[in-house]
C-alpha cells in the first residue's frame, strides 16, 4: 500500500511541476506578448518562418511591412518561383534567425528607407 500511495504522491508532484512550468511558460508568453504588441503598434507587419531555411531570402525568418494577405504569391512555393521571386523584392522586407531579429532588420530598413525620402 505505501509503494502505491508513493506512486500516486510523486504522479501529484510531477503534475504540480508541470502545471508550474506551463503557467511559466503562458505568463512568458503574455509578457512577450504585450512586448511585442509595443512594438507592432507602429506596423502592420507579417513575420513568417521560411520554407527554405533562408536559402532563397537570406534568412530563416521574414518580416514584411504588410499583412499577411499581401505575402507576395511566390513566397512557400517551389524553388523556381522562389529562386526568382525574393531578388524581385529585395530591400522591401527584413530577415533574421529569429521572428525578433526579422522585426528588428525590418525596422532597420524602414527607417533608412524614411530618412531617404526625407
Amino acid at each position: 500500500m505505501t509503494e502505491e500511495l508513493d506512486k500516486q504522491i510523486d504522479a501529484i508532484a510531477w503534475s504540480g511541476f508541470h502545471l508550474s512550468l506551463q503557467k511559466q511558460l503562458i505568463e512568458s508568453l503574455i509578457q512577450r506578448r504585450e512586448i511585442m504588441s509595443e512594438k507592432f503598434k507602429y506596423y502592420n507587419c507579417t513575420i513568417i518562418q521560411d520554407r527554405y531555411g533562408g536559402a532563397y531570402s537570406g534568412g530563416s525568418f521574414v518580416a514584411f511591412g504588410f499583412s499577411p494577405s499581401q505575402v507576395p504569391a511566390f513566397v512557400g512555393d517551389g524553388d523556381i518561383e522562389e529562386a526568382s521571386g525574393w531578388p524581385e523584392i529585395a530591400g522591401t522586407y527584413g530577415v533574421g534567425e529569429s521572428p525578433d531579429e526579422a522585426f528588428r532588420d525590418l525596422e532597420r530598413i524602414l527607417t533608412r528607407a524614411s530618412e531617404e525620402k526625407s
